[in-house]
């Protein structure tokens, strides 16, 4: 099940007394690598823009390819894969 991630301005630095970066939160707070957290914070922006319309999916490999459309196009290309989809399902 898909869980919208921390977005980067949410995110609390913990103490270290070098250097923090983005990298190194990623690595040791939540052990993933920096591109896979922006992956998630994309898809986590998709799912905010479809998420006010009749079904959303709750899968992050539906919300990933939408991460390349503008706002609008995302919504429309969200409702037309509800409607064209099996039983009208999207998640």
């Amino acid at each position: 099940m898909f869980t919208n991630p921390p977005k980067e301005t949410h995110l609390r630095p913990l103490v270290r007394l070098e250097p923090w970066t983005f990298e190194d939160y990623c690595r040791e707070r939540w052990g993933m690598k920096r591109n896979r957290a922006y992956q998630l914070m994309r898809t986590a922006t998709v799912f905010e823009n479809v998420s006010n319309l009749i079904q959303t999916s709750t899968r992050e490999a539906h919300m990933e390819p939408l991460t390349k459309l503008e706002p609008e196009k995302q919504k429309e290309v969200w409702k037309e894969a509800v409607k064209t989809a099996p039983n009208g399902q999207g998640g």
